[in-house]
């Protein structure tokens, strides 16, 4: 399991620019809406969300379920998050979060983090309200929660694996 991350960047100067090129004459208006990644905005509003936040996208190798969804939206620094499909979703970090601290909490929570330390309090608050397993072995963690259909034949794995080469699981 794993996310790559993409910034998603609002440039007003170009939007504003490809706006003005169109040749509008006389009584013609030209609009200042685009569709940002929330809603439509204008350019000339200092309150749009593409002015405020700085909107990443997540690409996933698994499912973005509806626990994995809240999961992301409880995170701490999380402003706003959206699903966009099944294995992508955007969020957006508080203003006074970093970007890259919220991505590696989001990674820790969901389990797909790829530093080998990771703090495990943190990672059980997170899923404290839902049924999950997370098996530890060689700095590399793995978590699963219920609402995973193969919540349960993975768990079996995880137990197997811890009897064959050892590791730490950890349920609730």
């Amino acid at each position: 399991m794993k996310i790559e991350w993409e910034t998603i960047e609002f440039n007003e100067q170009e939007l504003l620019d490809a706006i003005t090129k169109k040749g509008y004459d006389g009584d013609d208006i030209p609009s200042t809406l685009f569709q940002g990644p929330f809603s439509v905005e204008s350019v000339m509003d200092p309150m749009g969300f593409s002015k405020r936040h700085k909107p990443v996208m997540g690409h996933t190798t698994f499912n973005i379920s509806e626990r994995r969804a809240k999961l992301i939206m409880k995170t701490e620094g999380v402003d706003f998050y959206r699903g966009v499909s099944r294995y992508s979703f955007i969020f957006s970090a508080g203003k006074a979060f970093d970007e890259n601290t919220v991505k590696d909490k989001i990674e820790l929570v969901l389990g797909v983090s790829s530093e080998p330390e990771f703090d495990l309090t943190e990672i059980k608050a997170a899923l404290a309200d839902t049924k999950y397993c997370i098996y530890i072995r060689d700095g590399k963690l793995h978590t699963i929660t219920d609402d995973d259909p193969t919540f349960d034949s993975m768990v079996a794995v995880y137990k197997e694996s811890q009897k064959k080469f050892g590791g730490e699981i950890h349920e609730g």
